[in-house]
């Protein structure tokens, strides 16, 4: 009798641990796919002599996956890299903010365009913004 209870027990325990064990399974790969995270690895750069990270910037989800040089092409159509912190600028810290630097924005602004050594400039880089107006009233 005592042989069938431990038995019944050891039987229950395994089967409790194989459910978990499937059941974090399961959990762990819906985690990341209800996160809106990519599952893909961040991209790996080159880096020049200066230690600057450069390469396209096409398939990254956040900017801090952004290379230091980011790909570029200008309207003469030479290609080069534009310093990523040219090229974002000066982030808002709130939407209040961020709506007053967009109306002090040209609407043109122009930046430098470098080798992948990030120090020799081969052209220029023109970044144009597009108007906007803000809302008075929610969009329905």
């Amino acid at each position: 009798m005592l042989f069938k209870t431990l038995s019944r027990q050891k039987v229950a325990l395994g089967l409790v641990l194989v459910v978990g064990f499937v059941l974090g399974i399961v959990g762990y790969g819906f985690a990341g796919y209800f996160s809106g995270q990519s599952q893909a690895p961040s991209p790996v750069y080159q880096k020049n002599e200066s230690g600057q990270t450069y390469g396209s910037d096409a398939g990254i989800t956040s900017l801090e996956q952004e290379p230091d040089l980011i790909q570029a092409e200008s309207d003469d159509g030479t290609f080069g890299y534009v310093l990523s912190k040219d090229l974002n600028g000066d982030m808002p810290k709130s939407p209040k903010e961020a709506i007053a630097m967009q109306s002090k924005t040209k609407s043109a602004r122009t930046i430098p365009l470098y080798a992948s050594d990030g120090k020799t400039v081969v052209g220029s880089f023109k970044i144009e913004t597009g108007d906007f107006k803000e809302l008075t009233k929610p969009v329905n």
